[in-house]
């Protein structure tokens, strides 16, 4: 069981939600998020990058990726290096554009993710 930061979320609930559109459920993430990393990590696909942020709000300061084991192979855990290694090279020119070019980034990667995982669409609220 991953003992969240209940504190650390809610302040990131509630700054990202005054902001997007539909609003993130960012407590469903956290509730389920045994069962998405688990799936993603899987599949060799990666968070969205402001889901990967909520991981290292624990209350003991251990990421909470690293409390769920995922047999994956090598060539799977290369392919997702890769991708994040994209993934922060784009959070870093979105930032360098600006907070709304970073505010877009984070968003539009969420929706590429239910996109890709329509099971997860109750991470959005309507």
């Amino acid at each position: 069981m991953i003992d969240w930061d209940i504190n650390m979320i809610k302040q990131v609930d509630e700054h990202y939600n005054s902001i997007f559109n539909p609003q993130v459920n960012f407590f469903y993430f956290a509730k389920r998020f045994e069962a998405i990393y688990n799936l993603v990590t899987s599949d060799g696909e990666i968070l969205p990058d402001l889901f990967n942020d909520i991981t290292y709000y624990t209350i003991n300061g251990i990421n909470a990726k690293y409390k769920v084991l995922v047999p994956i192979s090598d060539e799977v855990r290369d392919e997702i290096l890769a991708k994040r290694v994209v993934q922060k090279a784009n959070r870093e020119k979105a930032l360098n554009e600006g907070i709304e070019s970073y505010y877009d980034f984070l968003f539009d990667d969420i929706m590429k993710f239910i996109k890709l995982y329509p099971e997860w669409k109750l991470l959005l609220l309507k």
